[in-house]
């Protein structure tokens, strides 16, 4: 139901008008009647005049009001994610420097034992299984990254005797942004 003004204001001006309990006198007594002094209607008189209003007459929010309301709301909350996603990728890269790190000393510690590094046939999944040397795994379980992809690991690798890759966000080679490769090549640097 649409309500124009001058309805609703008619409809104030006739609560006004019920709220002094008589319908006869001058206009002084029907103010003071109301709660109205000689500056306007009072505090006390306005809540009597808004209690009086039929429900039909009382002031509501339009359709037009609430729409623009949950607009702005929406914008809102489409800021928040995208500001909250770029934490989220910031957050999965540095996790993946962190467990490439881990790996490495695990890689290490299986060349103090063996004297080699693990062959690519044998990748990482050599250093999360007990053997005589270590009964308890380097690592455990198979390393994944952080976006559910499995660590690649080469050996030799390119710039040392081995390297651990993550191909980040897309899980493939190559890539920028938050799809940018990270290795332990680059953790060295």
């Amino acid at each position: 139901m649409v309500y124009d003004k001058q309805q609703t204001v008619g409809c104030r001006l006739e609560a006004l008008g019920n709220s002094n309990g008589n319908g006869n006198g001058n206009g002084h007594s029907k103010r003071r009647a109301a709660g109205q002094g000689p500056g306007g209607p009072t505090l006390q008189a306005a809540a009597i005049a808004y209690s009086l209003q039929p429900k039909a007459c009382r002031p509501g929010f339009s359709l037009m009001e609430l729409m623009i309301v949950l607009v702005i709301i929406g914008l809102l909350a489409g800021a928040v994610t995208l500001y909250a996603t770029g934490y989220l990728n910031k957050a999965k890269q540095n996790t993946a420097r962190r467990e490439i790190a881990t790996i490495m000393q695990a890689v290490e510690s299986f060349y103090a034992v063996n004297g080699r590094y693990p062959t690519n046939d044998e990748g990482l999944d050599i250093l999360s299984k007990p053997s005589e040397k270590f009964p308890d795994p380097l690592l455990r379980g198979e390393p994944t990254d952080p976006w559910g992809n499995d660590y690649q690991y080469n050996s030799p690798g390119t710039k040392g005797p081995f390297e651990i890759i993550c191909y980040g966000g897309d899980g493939r080679e190559g890539g920028d942004g938050w799809d940018t490769d990270i290795s332990s090549d680059k953790l060295k640097e």
